[in-house]
């Protein structure tokens, strides 16, 4: 029974722990160019489905220019 405790006490912190010391994960999302409605659309949809899911985003407008988007 001792040794049952011991295991359900250790899942429980196999379970708590790693949370405690995740850093919080965060996003980059790259848009060819945030004047395009279609773009600036897309890009706070990210960041408003990131927020829901608790992850911070990034939003990098490359102005049109392969050169930033790609780099």
């Amino acid at each position: 029974m001792k040794g049952k405790k011991l295991l359900l006490i250790a899942a429980a912190l196999l379970l708590v722990v790693p949370k405690l010391f995740a850093a919080p994960v965060l996003i980059a999302f790259s848009v060819s160019t945030t004047s395009n409605p279609f773009y600036a659309t897309m890009a706070q949809g990210v960041k408003d489905e990131a927020a829901a899911l608790g992850f911070d985003v990034i939003i990098l407008d490359a102005q049109n220019k392969i050169e930033k988007q790609v780099a």
